[in-house]
């Protein structure tokens, strides 16, 4: 099955066509949005060259993934007509996003109005969070003005994490829903409890802002600090969005661009600072998914950066007290190596193949 994903962003478009296996994509590249090319022209080159490799074939559907689909969006979805409706009631909670998204499907059903689109956001597993665990402390009204609750942003490799693990650990000594701490390793890192299938704790909020630090985000912060900023550098809303989500993070506290990888697995001096700052929200974060879960059974290991997962686990397991965890209950370490494409792509064939099969079933 011929597969595109389409992955809007700031004045970019990301994109992969897998065609045939699912191993690898055949084609994948980022569009940047200049000299006035709308999505239509992007999205139009694009499918050109999908046919350019593909035996002049169109891909079989076109998957379009964004982060936050807020509560209307709870699974993968089918383009219908009721999507636009729900798109718009998303707009005041991602303005920069969903318009983007609504401009490539109404582009799509004009360039290839027969292929079947699909929806999937990263926030969709988190929708069915406990609700302790969704709400601030702020005005219940002005909660459910603004849909203010905790999301959650990498939903996709949590889902796949808990599935893999629910796998291998079937048929051996543990529970039926295993207490599962999933690490996504991304530039902006997450940290899930999950218990079973079902997701009890994340780091991430409303917004990917907020939990840990990234690359280049400041991650949870005390909200005072933004109005200090406001009050005393006279800095506006644009202003202070940029220092914490773009001048914030791991290469704030290194004083220099710093990734996962680097700030884990190298022992220079000049990362010493942010890579303590990270340990210590990491094993934080795991503290609290344990005390959430009642316990753990797995870690596991996904995302980006995910080979930096041995490192990270030796460094949890080391502490006194995961040792003493480990030592009373031996705790199973796995690893996600799948990308956010195939998993995307993974998703895609699935839910085209329980289209397809429901159609001649409804015809039979």
């Amino acid at each position: 099955m011929n597969i595109l994903i389409v992955k809007p962003g700031i004045y970019k478009l990301d994109y992969a066509f897998y065609a045939g296996s699912l191993g690898f994509p055949i084609l994948e590249g980022i569009c940047r949005e200049k000299d006035g090319r709308l999505f239509r022209e992007i999205l139009g080159d694009i499918l050109f060259k999908c046919r350019q490799h593909n035996n002049q074939e169109l891909p079989d559907a076109i998957a379009v993934y964004a982060i936050h689909g807020g509560s209307q969006f709870t699974k993968l979805e089918m383009e219908g007509p009721d999507t636009y409706a729900k798109l718009k009631e998303l707009i005041p909670s991602a303005p920069l996003e969903i318009p983007s998204i609504m401009a490539i499907l109404e582009s799509l059903s004009e360039l290839a109005p027969r292929i079947p689109r699909l929806l999937l956001f990263g926030s969709s597993f988190f929708v069915d969070l406990p609700v302790r665990e969704t709400l601030y402390g702020l005005n219940p009204e002005l909660i459910q003005s603004r849909n203010l609750r905790r999301f959650g942003c990498h939903g996709l490799f949590h889902e796949a994490a808990s599935r893999a693990v629910l796998k291998k650990m079937k048929g051996r000594l543990y529970p039926k829903n295993p207490r599962i701490i999933s690490l996504s390793l991304n530039p902006v890192p997450e940290i899930a409890a999950i218990l079973g299938r079902k997701p009890m704790m994340v780091t991430t909020g409303l917004t990917p802002l907020e939990g840990l630090p990234g690359h280049h985000t400041c991650g949870e912060i005390d909200p005072a600090i933004v109005l200090l900023l406001a009050k005393e550098k006279k800095w506006g809303p644009e202003k202070i969005n940029d220092i914490l989500t773009r001048q914030s993070g791991l290469s704030a506290l290194a004083d220099r661009t710093a990734t996962m990888d680097h700030v884990l697995e190298s022992g220079e001096e000049k990362y010493k600072l942010a890579r303590e700052v990270l340990l210590y929200r990491i094993l934080l974060a795991c503290g609290s998914a344990v005390a959430t879960l009642g316990g753990v059974d797995a870690f596991v290991f996904s995302g980006q950066y995910a080979g930096c997962g041995g490192i990270l686990a030796g460094e949890i397991l080391s502490t006194s007290f995961f040792s003493r965890l480990n030592r009373d209950h031996k705790i199973a370490i796995e690893f996600l190596e799948d990308s956010l494409d195939r998993i995307i792509a993974e998703k895609t064939c699935a839910a085209i193949r329980r289209e397809k099969t429901q159609s001649i079933l409804a015809a039979c």
